[in-house]
């Protein structure tokens, strides 16, 4: 896996699996353009199945207490409260 510096940071597009907010299980960062970093997380995946079962349901769950239509509009109405 590739050590992320400052500078990546400020640079560079992620693909998270995973969030620390809400699933604290991320475990594979790719930085855009690290083909060498992906595949190996790809072959990660590939290999063990555990790993990939538990990313793939902490996937869903960060799917839908996050970016679900209902959470999306779960923040909008705590907004719309927030500025009455």
């Amino acid at each position: 896996m590739t050590d992320l510096s400052s500078s990546d940071i400020r640079h560079s597009t992620y693909a998270i699996v995973g969030h620390e907010k809400h699933v604290p299980d991320l475990q594979l960062i790719t930085i855009n353009g690290d083909n060498e970093g992906l595949l190996n997380n790809a072959l990660t995946l590939l290999h063990d199945s555990a790993l990939r079962k538990s990313l793939g349901a902490n996937a869903r769950q960060l799917l839908s207490e996050v970016f679900s239509v209902q959470a999306a509009a779960n923040n909008i109405l705590a907004a719309m409260k927030r500025v009455d």
